[in-house]
């Protein structure tokens, strides 16, 4: 699931963040950005948070507690990951 601390705790409360307002970096699947909105704000555990954008992509989701955030994974051919964007920090 990603680059993480091994004491990472996925079940804490955080506070998530857009940081991209309303996507303006980049473009992101519609259906994940609905859910960056969603989240944006709200205090959810990580495990929710992570849960509720692999709901709406087919894309690979990990988190990176190093820098408190997580990321959407796209791949060239469906194998080797292109590029990896953060969609959304928390705190």
């Amino acid at each position: 699931m990603g680059v993480f601390a091994s004491n990472f705790d996925f079940n804490q409360i955080k506070e998530f963040f857009d940081p991209y307002p309303n996507g303006q970096v980049f473009a992101i699947p519609e259906k994940v950005k609905e859910v960056v909105y969603q989240l944006n704000g709200q205090k959810t555990s990580v495990r929710e948070a992570v849960k509720k954008i692999m709901n709406v992509t087919s894309n690979a989701v990990s988190v990176n507690s190093e820098k408190n955030c997580i990321c959407l994974e796209f791949y060239a051919d469906g194998y080797v990951i292109k590029y990896t964007a953060v969609i959304i920090k928390f705190r």
